[in-house]
């Protein structure tokens, strides 16, 4: 396939299937705790794991991509992700849900840098914006999906079959990608100059960071959102159903956050604005119970971050060389860690709240994803800040 839209399809799906895959948990935590035996914190490690090979992979990913090829390392990535969930499917030990996680999550580190270049190689120069803007919604189209139709499943035939459908899906990924062909004149591009100079790594480092602090406190709504309304005498599906109405309104939000920025030329106002608003609606979300009404509110908001967060990078580096593909390259790897350092910190908190619970005096366990979710709120602060230093 030579169309760069078609290509861009083939891309969104393949990167859906990530998502999917790492909602996989969050979606059907409630059933996970009552078909394990395991609390609230063993389920934000389980979420969490998801993401820790990033921290050893997601650089060398770039140069496992070069050596290997684009479409062989994204096979190999989807294979491993394939390999994970069957594991997480057949077993009913707790140590290998944990080791079946890793393998997804480090298939997942190596498939998103790869698919972040390969989408970069056959846009740079062209309509980038509109192409990053609809790749980028591709992660919360899976997990609006992974939310609506996993619960019902996991509640219909058990966690097993819920793992078994995130396998199927990536399986279904492999196929896509052999459809894959890289652009014309991708040889040749690659002989130009693979280096940044200082002042756009810089500019993407920082944009990097604002990226991964907003969606420290963003995905705590899909990762605890689900068990904090089960706590409330919500069902699964249900939970997740509500949780999903934020994921669907991203799809709208983001490019419309992107066309706002373009249209009004405020783009550090608009993620400024939009970040402090989603950091309020956070720490509004547990204690109110207009819980539909704040997560509208949120989706619709939340979203608008998502094209001006690109800016502080885009005007330094230059489109259609190398060094702007691993600019984009070493944006997407600075952003990758975002939902699993949140989850992974949320987890220790809860942790030691845990703890707590064993000494002889009351604890309310309903208490503990409003704390998480309160916690996250303020992750979301920082990032103004930040915005505002990219312009200097």
């Amino acid at each position: 396939m030579r169309n760069r839209w078609g290509i861009l399809a083939i891309l969104f799906v393949v990167r859906l299937t990530i998502a999917f895959q790492f909602q996989s948990v969050a979606a059907v935590a409630p059933l996970l705790q009552q078909t394990f035996g395991v609390g609230l914190a063993d389920i934000g490690i389980l979420i969490g794991l998801y993401f820790t090979p990033g921290v050893v992979l997601a650089l060398p990913g770039g140069a496992i991509g070069r050596t290997l090829g684009d479409k062989p390392t994204t096979i190999a990535a989807l294979l491993l992700m394939t390999a994970g969930s069957l594991v997480m499917a057949v077993t009913e030990v707790w140590g290998w849900q944990m080791a079946g996680r890793l393998a997804s999550g480090a298939g997942g580190v190596l498939l998103t840098v790869q698919l972040t270049k390969m989408g970069t190689d056959w846009f740079a120069g062209k309509e980038i914006a509109t192409a990053m803007a609809i790749f980028v919604n591709s992660w919360p189209a899976g997990v609006a999906i992974s939310l609506l139709v996993l619960p019902a499943i996991g509640t219909a035939y058990g966690a097993g079959a819920v793992f078994l459908s995130a396998a199927a899906l990536t399986a279904i990924g492999i196929v896509l990608i052999m459809f894959y062909q890289p652009p014309p004149g991708a040889t040749a591009g690659a002989a130009g100059s693979a280096r940044l100079d200082p002042p756009a790594l810089l500019a993407v480092i920082v944009a990097g960071a604002i990226w991964g602090l907003y969606n420290v406190g963003f995905a705590m709504i899909f990762s605890f959102g689900p068990s904090l309304l089960a706590e409330r005498g919500w069902s699964i599906a249900a939970a997740g159903s509500a949780i999903s109405l934020v994921m669907w309104l991203s799809v709208i939000s983001v490019p419309a956050g992107g066309y706002l920025a373009d249209r009004f030329k405020r783009p550090f106002i608009l993620a400024t604005a939009a970040s402090l608003i989603v950091a309020l609606l956070l720490a509004w979300l547990p204690r109110t119970d207009a819980v539909i009404t704040i997560l509208v509110l949120i989706g619709l908001i939340g979203g608008h971050p998502a094209g001006p967060h690109h800016e502080p990078g885009r005007p330094r580096a230059c489109a259609g060389n190398e060094g702007y593909r691993d600019g984009r390259v070493l944006h997407a790897v600075l952003c990758r860690d975002d939902a699993g350092a949140g989850d992974r910190g949320s987890a220790r908190q809860i942790g030691r709240d845990r703890r707590s619970r064993a000494r002889p005096r009351r604890a309310d366990r309903a208490g503990l994803p409003a704390l998480d979710v309160a916690f996250r709120a303020h992750c979301v602060c920082p990032c103004p800040a930040g915005a505002i230093l990219t312009r200097h």
